[in-house]
């Protein structure tokens, strides 16, 4: 995940981190607080932010700045009843080439009965030749809410580095009352077809995927009508059960978050009856 822009080109065994932090949220006075949090290595959260009231912004800090090879990140957040939470990154998260050894990030995001968790994380940088696997496990509790997204974008283009060697593995699991309702595994290579033909990326090199829960297909089909009727092409939305599934396939990382947060608008509304409160650090 995150933090200032550092380079590396390869990744000495003496910069590997092993990182865990743990989170847990809960209702005091009739907001959500953060109330335990503890952490081991590089990767810290600052202060709750409240910019509406009692939903709690929190921002995920990185300080090494990426992930490089032999790297182990281990999230866990765990959503008390009640409780509606919004996390984001400062920065987008670096995965940077590795020589032989595996980067690998994992989450792991519990939500309890009437909670809404937000996970909005910046985008990711695959640089060539990094070897990479990020794993998010999603846990609803009866009529908990999830939403969030993940953007990936493979490769420096605006320093015409492309991504023509190592992988890329993402797996993204969501389980109610411990039955799972979707389950993505996504998995690229450097010198795979799959990044060009017309089956695949079509040499795009951003992929992006929104996900919400506890969506109708009323609230679908609106979306999908709205999305039909734009110019770009470059958008896709389907329901799965009450999961709405929306997939952004181009070649600029924020033309994916502004067309998924004009979306984040009407899951929101329906989700909690609340407009978007996006936080200032995207505006940074």
């Amino acid at each position: 995940m995150l933090a200032p822009d550092i380079e590396f080109e390869t990744a000495p065994a003496e910069r590997e981190w092993k990182a865990r932090l743990s989170l847990v949220f809960g209702i005091k006075n009739q907001r959500t607080i953060l109330k335990n949090r503890e952490h081991f290595g590089p990767l810290v959260v600052q202060r709750p932010f409240y910019p509406e009231g009692p939903v709690c912004h929190v921002y995920l800090i990185h300080p090494p700045g990426g992930v490089v090879g032999g790297d182990k990140l281990s999230i866990n957040v765990e959503l008390q009843p009640g409780s509606h939470t919004l996390i984001t990154t400062p920065s987008a998260g670096k995965f940077y080439r590795s020589d032989d050894l595996k980067g690998s990030q994992t989450q792991q995001l519990k939500v309890a009965k009437d909670s809404l968790l937000e996970w909005f994380p910046q985008e990711n940088i695959f640089f060539n030749a990094c070897k990479s696997e990020i794993k998010t496990e999603i846990k609803l509790e009866s009529n908990a809410l999830f939403c969030g997204w993940e953007i990936n974008c493979l490769g420096r283009p605006a320093a015409s580095e492309k991504f023509m060697q190592g992988s890329i593995t993402q797996k993204i699991n969501i389980y109610r009352d411990d039955r799972p309702v979707f389950l993505e595994r996504t998995e690229l290579h450097g010198d795979s077809e799959l990044l060009y033909s017309a089956a695949g990326l079509k040499s795009h090199v951003v992929l992006a995927t929104f996900i919400a829960t506890g969506i109708d297909k009323k609230t679908a089909d609106e979306l999908q009508e709205k999305w039909h009727e734009r110019t770009e092409r470059d958008f896709s939305i389907s329901l799965i059960n009450d999961v709405l599934v929306c997939r952004f396939l181009g070649d600029c990382a924020e033309f994916a978050k502004q067309g998924f947060t004009e979306i984040w608008t009407a899951v929101r509304m329906k989700q909690k009856k609340l407009n978007p409160c996006k936080p200032r650090i995207w505006s940074t």
